[in-house]
């Protein structure tokens, strides 16, 4: 769950501890966006990532893909 965010990057509070790659994209559900992002430090349950590049609109099947279902229009982001 994304904890701040910016235009720069963002913190998030996880609550598995496994190890994170460096480097991931992150989904933004307000705007349907993908980003990608750089692990730039981790502590205990707080991770924050550094955004590496402008964000990419997501397509339908992308969105479906990750919400299991086809209805795009009711996505809501917790920020």
């Amino acid at each position: 769950m994304a904890v701040d965010i910016c235009e720069g990057g963002l913190r998030v509070r996880r609550e598995a501890t496994a190890r994170l790659p460096l480097q991931l994209s992150i989904y933004d559900q307000s705007d349907r966006t993908f980003r990608p992002a750089a692990v730039a430090w981790a502590h205990g349950a707080l991770v924050g990532m550094r955004f590496m590049g402008p964000p990419v609109k997501a397509t339908p099947p992308e969105i479906e893909q990750l919400t299991r279902r086809a209805d795009t229009k009711s996505i809501y982001l917790h920020k």
